[in-house]
């Protein structure tokens, strides 16, 4: 299983203290997710980066983007979460 830096969730609470579009709160969901990302393609078993990638993918598509495909994109990720590890 792979480890998900601490960084990325201070990346994250960044961008969540601004709550809206900011420079700085999309490049920091921009740099939690492609963390996020990395951390998938690594172990793709990995339960908890599915369900935090899915995350990411609403998080930005509610305060930083209106972009119906990463609302899609979260559904798939937290569905694959639940199907990994059924405590999500």
């Amino acid at each position: 299983m792979a480890h998900i830096p601490g960084r990325i969730f201070h990346l994250w609470h960044g961008a969540l203290t601004d709550r809206g579009y900011t420079p700085a709160a999309r490049a920091n969901s921009d740099k939690a997710t492609t963390l996020v990302e990395q951390a998938v393609r690594l172990d793709p078993e990995y339960a908890e980066a599915h369900a935090l990638l899915g995350f990411a993918y609403a998080w930005t598509a509610i305060f930083i983007e209106e972009n119906p495909s990463l609302i899609e994109k979260a559904e798939v990720e937290t569905a694959l979460a639940e199907r990994l590890d059924a405590t999500f």
